[in-house]
């Protein structure tokens, strides 16, 4: 909660320095860093066309989002994971705005020989009950887990689809996290490294060939094709590709939101129309991600 007030606190405080703007031209947004890189080009060309606009962009993580649209403290909450009932029934009412799709992908290191997982495998990984690649038709190696902190949306669905629940201990770069079966009360001993963004657990991958993490398709891909020594494993026999994801053959997928308390208005419909149409989208897409309705 403190965290949430400090947030708002600090969107306040810049929205009260563009003084000579109308209230009605100042959109405030926050929440999953997912989908903050999207606003942020988005306001950049949505900008040009509306110079008088004045926008303040900031992160936090799709639960914050959540609460802070949903307590009026923003204009636009953004949000990487569907809502729950709960978060539905917050405010007047959040209204959902799709802009895009992403799934999310176990990724390895393309050293290792070990090309697909399936779901029950990957919770016994990450619940410290396989802790050898060679369990897993690799070599006697012990599997070194990443993980997103609990500040992303990527998190939160990667927990809803394996029924895990975490928590977190340390700080800063010795956070790290344990994890245990939803309803269980003994947590697991094996610690995965928790990290602040996809780039990081890329990164740790790409450096650690005993590792293992998840983050989104499209940014693995990306970087795959670049020629990273980067695995996307296959999840229960689908593999891990976009046209999986569209399809819904691959089922760890989420959407990418933009969030309002009730129906946009204003200059907020506009931005929100801009982001959902053929510029917005063409964004979307050239961020790695799946436009909305494609």
């Amino acid at each position: 909660m403190r965290t949430i007030r400090k947030l708002a606190c600090v969107l306040a405080s810049s929205i009260a320095g563009v003084a000579a703007v109308a209230a009605a031209d100042q959109i405030t947004v926050a929440g999953s860093t997912t989908v903050k890189p999207i606003v942020e080009t988005g306001v950049v060309q949505f900008k040009k066309k509306n110079p008088g606009v004045e926008f303040v962009v900031g992160g936090g993580g799709s639960s914050q989002g959540i609460q802070l649209v949903s307590k009026g403290a923003v204009n636009i909450g953004m949000a990487s994971r569907a809502l729950s009932a709960d978060e539905k029934a917050q405010g007047t009412g959040l209204v959902e705005h799709a802009i895009g799709l992403d799934g999310v992908a176990l990724i390895t290191n393309s050293s290792k020989p070990v090309t697909k997982l399936s779901k029950e495998q990957v919770q016994a990984i990450y619940m410290g009950q396989i802790t050898s690649w060679k369990d897993l038709g690799g070599p006697a190696a012990p599997i070194v887990l990443c993980s997103l902190n609990s500040k992303h949306g990527t998190h939160e669905v990667f927990m809803n689809y394996f029924g895990l629940e975490a928590k977190e201990t340390g700080e800063g770069a010795a956070l790290v996290a344990v994890h245990r079966k939803r309803g269980e009360e003994a947590y697991s001993r094996v610690t995965a490294k928790a990290l602040d963004d996809a780039r990081q657990e890329i990164a740790a991958v790409l450096t650690n060939p005993n590792a293992i993490g998840y983050v989104s398709i499209g940014i693995a891909a990306a970087m795959a094709q670049k020629g990273a020594p980067l695995r996307l494993l296959e999840l229960d026999g689908v593999a891990a590709t976009e046209a999986n994801v569209k399809s819904g053959s691959y089922r760890l997928s989420r959407p990418l939101l933009l969030l309002t308390n009730g129906e946009a208005k204003g200059k907020t419909q506009d931005f929100i129309a801009f982001l959902s149409g053929p510029e917005g989208q063409s964004i979307v897409k050239q961020l790695d991600y799946i436009p909305a309705g494609q």
